[in-house]
């Protein structure tokens, strides 16, 4: 691929513009096939393209100890050039690289992957959810059950309220009261704008590490918003736990923010700041995405109704870790919805070692884009592909026998949370939050979605939904 014809495509009047990534992306493998190179343009780096799932193993195979990961320069620019004094032990796990970012994980891996930590939070969890829950019964229309238009900021809100009693061991208020708080909402807004930002920075041609671009100005302009207000929260919750006179309860009690803060302050603050802009965005589309399939799949929605309410028989039951170990057909809708709907379009990765892709060789420290987004809808990896078939992530074979079954897929096609030492580091918060979510919303509502037609996602760093929420919650009478 030449320089000049990147240039054409992606400007003003060239066929590109304007275009979803994975649009662009699916465009290119066309062209070239399955392994290509994009020349880097106005001081980026060459990055190899693959859609290739073997050669997806060989990277993360030969990644080594210290994965390197540079597709946010952008964000590693502002916080370790433009504000060091906030990033003191780095720029986060998301844009961080070797020693830095070792650090950072070694650092919160004890915490965060640690199972009875996360169990501490499914009372808490549960209580948020219940609210949700309440909020669309008062919301919705009461002839109809259809919630309005903007239905998008109340999951919006759900997932900022979620993500703040992990980050930073206290709620806001928004899911019934967000008019009181318009800095979250802020932080919500300002967030998805970004995320448009960095991706026009980082994915299109961009003179930003040359001079100071429009977007460049408005990105920084975003960020210091974002995160002015982000480490205003943060030390609001240190203060609020340091004049704790129960702050020194048992340790399996203690939060997440706690025990971070006890091992290093700017681990914790770097931790929390990475979740409050990341993970309300990817929460948010990733129940959006498990809301639409089952909505459209009444069969498979049923299903997972009855196993809920073996656990759930009554609507005010209480949830708890026991309850929780045996949903084999819950993870497997959310695995489903997380194909159909994928929250990211794809890993990013440096070559640890040299390597040889289908005949080229890719010496060590070559930046390599996995869009594995397109493989999830390839129908040579998943028949039926257009199809929600949760079935098919089932050990049981006997309930899997009537569908195509992923365990006979390559398993470095379906990697949502990535994969080896950089996988995402709050998975096990993320697949708690939706399973918690999900029990409670289907166990007291049919869900339905009645406008296949305006179904679409905008592609920035993450897939975000695009479209008028408007579901249908009726009343379970059970």
């Amino acid at each position: 691929m030449k320089k000049l014809n990147i240039l054409n495509t992606l400007s003003i009047l060239g066929r590109y513009y304007k275009k979803k990534l994975f649009e662009i992306y699916s465009s290119y493998r066309k062209e070239y096939g399955d392994t290509f190179m994009v020349p880097g343009l106005f001081g980026k780096r060459n990055v190899v393209f693959s859609f290739d799932p073997e050669i997806y193993e060989k990277i993360y195979r030969t990644e080594g100890i210290w994965p390197i990961r540079r597709d946010l320069e952008v964000v590693h620019h502002y916080r370790r050039v433009l504000n060091p004094h906030i990033f003191t032990k780095g720029s986060g796990l998301i844009t961080d690289q070797g020693e830095a970012w070792a650090y950072l994980r070694t650092t919160t891996n004890p915490v965060m992957l640690n199972p009875k930590i996360i169990k501490f939070y499914i009372p808490r969890i549960d209580n948020i959810v219940q609210e949700f829950v309440e909020k669309i019964k008062s919301i919705r229309d009461p002839n109809t059950f259809e919630v309005p238009d903007n239905f998008a900021n109340n999951i919006s809100y759900w997932a900022m309220e979620s993500t703040c009693m992990i980050a930073l061991d206290t709620q806001l208020g928004l899911i019934n009261h967000a008019e009181k708080n318009p800095e979250a909402k802020e932080v919500i807004d300002i967030s998805q704008q970004s995320f448009e930002l960095i991706c026009e920075l980082t994915f299109e041609p961009s003179l930003w590490k040359i001079i100071p671009t429009t977007k460049y100005k408005k990105f920084i302009e975003n960020f210091d918003k974002v995160t002015n207000l982000i480490v205003k929260y943060i030390d609001a919750a240190i203060e609020r736990l340091e004049n704790d006179p129960d702050s020194e309860k048992p340790g399996s009690e203690k939060s997440v923010l706690e025990r971070l803060l006890k091992i290093d302050r700017e681990v914790a603050i770097a931790l929390a700041i990475d979740f409050l802009f990341a993970g309300v965005e990817t929460t948010s589309s990733a129940l959006t995405g498990c809301l639409l399939g089952l909505s459209q799949n009444p069969k498979s929605q049923d299903i997972l109704r009855s196993e809920i309410l073996k656990i759930l028989p009554q609507k005010d039951t209480h949830l708890n870790a026991d309850k929780m170990k045996n949903l084999p057909y819950l993870r497997a809708c959310i695995k489903e919805a997380l194909r159909c709907f994928p929250v990211i379009i794809g890993h990013f990765r440096s070559t640890g070692s040299n390597l040889v892709f289908n005949g080229y060789r890719i010496p060590k420290e070559t930046d390599v884009s996995m869009p594995s987004q397109m493989l999830l809808w390839d129908e040579k990896f998943y028949p039926r592909p257009n199809e929600f078939i949760p079935e098919r992530w089932l050990r049981d074979v006997e309930k899997a026998a009537e569908c195509p079954r992923a365990a006979n897929v390559n398993p470095f096609i379906y990697l949502p949370f990535g994969f080896g030492p950089r996988a995402c580091i709050g998975r096990r918060i993320s697949e708690l939050e939706l399973e918690i979510a999900l029990c409670r919303l289907i166990r007291n509502y049919y869900v339905k979605f009645d406008y296949p037609e305006k179904i679409s996602y905008k592609t920035t760093v993450f897939n975000a939904p695009d479209f008028e929420q408007k579901f249908n919650f009726k009343d379970v009478e059970v």
